[in-house]
């Protein structure tokens, strides 16, 4: 079973077809690579098989439960989020649960003059966390971030081009 087809897809801007009843197929196992010139229809094609765009006419099919990560080429985060923060972004609801635990947990240990106060507000966020069985997506996410060569505690803003692109594909790897 495919995960996923494009079957007769129609894409154009303007009088300039970029797909024209265009059809693809992707089975396990496969891998692709899509290359063309600039302005061919790369990346929205990518969209479109991500469900980021809309196709002019055609269909894509997706294997129920499958889980596609889509890194757009310029990726877009608030500069003054911390890499963790723009990791877990992604991870729906509990995103900001996750983001406040990491925040307090990192506090505690630059300000032990208010340790008590900061243990009882991650006693209440860990509590919301194991209710929404959360904490396998915090491990996703720190392992994304390992994985890209990120450090969780920098702020977007002081980060390369380069740097901006890793963390755009680890937020697409733990989502």
């Amino acid at each position: 079973m495919p995960y996923l087809t494009l079957s007769d897809a129609s894409l154009a801007y303007g009088h300039v077809p970029l797909l024209d009843h265009a059809s693809f197929q992707l089975d396990p196992g496969e891998r692709v690579a899509l290359i063309g010139r600039n302005g061919s229809g790369k990346s929205s094609l990518l969209r479109a098989l991500a469900g980021q765009g809309a196709l002019d006419d055609g269909t894509v099919w997706r294997q129920p439960g499958l889980h596609l990560g889509y890194v757009p080429q310029e990726p877009q985060f608030a500069p003054d989020m911390s890499v963790f923060e723009a990791v877990v972004a992604g991870m729906g609801e509990v995103s900001s649960l996750l983001a406040d635990y990491h925040a307090v947990a990192h506090e505690i240990s630059v300000s032990p003059e208010r340790q008590a106060l900061l243990l009882e507000r991650l006693h209440h966020l860990q509590n919301a966390l194991e209710a929404r069985q959360a904490w396998s997506l915090e491990t996703h996410a720190e392992q994304a971030i390992q994985r890209c060569s990120l450090d969780p505690g920098a702020r977007v803003g002081t980060l390369s081009g380069g740097q901006k692109k890793r963390l755009a594909l680890a937020q697409a790897l733990a989502a």
